[in-house]
C-alpha cells in the first residue's frame, strides 16, 4: 500500500515539475499553455486523491487534525470552497505538496478541480509566454519592442500581488473565529 502511494506521489510531483520544460519545448503559447495547465491539473488531481484516500484517515488518527492551525485551514478551505481554492491558486506557491493537504480537508473534489484549473491559468500563461518570449529573444525574433515585454511582466507582478492581498483578506487571520 505504501509503495503504491509513493508511486502515485512520484508521478504527481513529476508531472508538476515537468511543466516548465514541457512549455518551453513547444513553440506556440496556446499549445504550451494547454500542456502546462493540463499537466498541472492532473498532478493536482492525483495528489488530492492520494490525500483524500490514503493520507486523510492517517492524518486524523495521528491527532494532527486537532491543532488550531489545521482547524483554521480546514475551516477556511471547506467554507470558502471553490472561491478559497481559486484565490489560493492565484498565489504562486512552490509547494506541490499542498495538494495533499487539500485532499485531507473537507473541500469537495469538483470545487477543488474547478478552482485549480481557473487559478492555474494565469500562472500557466505567464510560464509559457516567458518561455516563448525567451526563445524569441535568444533567436533574435522578438515581435514587439523590449519595453512591451517589461510592461507585461510588471502587469503580471501587479496582478499576482493584488491576488495575494485579496486572498489574504478573504481568508482572514488564523485563530479569528466568525
Amino acid at each position: 500500500m505504501r509503495a503504491r502511494a509513493a508511486a502515485h506521489a512520484a508521478v504527481a510531483d513529476a508531472a508538476d515539475a515537468a511543466n516548465v520544460a514541457n512549455a518551453n519545448a513547444l513553440s506556440t503559447a496556446p499549445s504550451g499553455t494547454a500542456l502546462v495547465l493540463g499537466s498541472g491539473c492532473i498532478s493536482a488531481a492525483l495528489s488530492f486523491q492520494i490525500g483524500r484516500t490514503w493520507l486523510r484517515e492517517r492524518f486524523y488518527k495521528s491527532g494532527a487534525a486537532k491543532t488550531s492551525q489545521f482547524r483554521y485551514i480546514n475551516r477556511a478551505i471547506s467554507r470558502g470552497g471553490l472561491k478559497a481554492i481559486l484565490l489560493l491558486r492565484l498565489i504562486p506557491t512552490p509547494l506541490p505538496g499542498i495538494n495533499y493537504l487539500y485532499g485531507v480537508t473537507g473541500i469537495d473534489f469538483l470545487s477543488f478541480m474547478i478552482g485549480t484549473a481557473i487559478g492555474y491559468l494565469p500562472g500557466s500563461l505567464a510560464i509559457v509566454y516567458s518561455g516563448v518570449a525567451g526563445k524569441a529573444l535568444l533567436e533574435g525574433k522578438l515581435k514587439q519592442p523590449w519595453y512591451m515585454y517589461v510592461a507585461a511582466l510588471a502587469a503580471v507582478a501587479f496582478f499576482l500581488k493584488t491576488a495575494a492581498d485579496v486572498a489574504t483578506e478573504a481568508l482572514g487571520e488564523p485563530g479569528v473565529e466568525d
